[in-house]
């Protein structure tokens, strides 16, 4: 990230400063979304569940010592390591 300076008005600024406090976010953070969406680039908004596609892509079938995640001494113990 860049750091630049920018100048506004004192009406512009009162605005901004408000609208920062009632969303909880930086004048900073508020500039750059409109500069954002100003220029057409894609908004960098909180990631969703729609953004992780690739969870769950690793499970796999757990067998009688199901769940796992709670019996994994009992699942490591089962493996032959020789």
């Amino acid at each position: 990230m860049k750091r630049t300076q920018i100048q506004v008005d004192e009406e512009t600024y009162r605005r901004l400063k408000e609208e920062a406090h009632a969303r909880g976010a930086s004048m900073a953070e508020l500039v750059r979304e409109a500069l954002r969406a100003y220029l057409g680039l894609a908004p960098k908004g909180k990631k969703t569940l729609k953004d992780f596609s690739f969870i769950g892509s690793g499970s796999s079938k757990q067998g009688d010592l199901q769940p796992v995640s709670e019996r994994h001494d009992e699942a490591l113990g089962a493996v032959d390591l020789s």
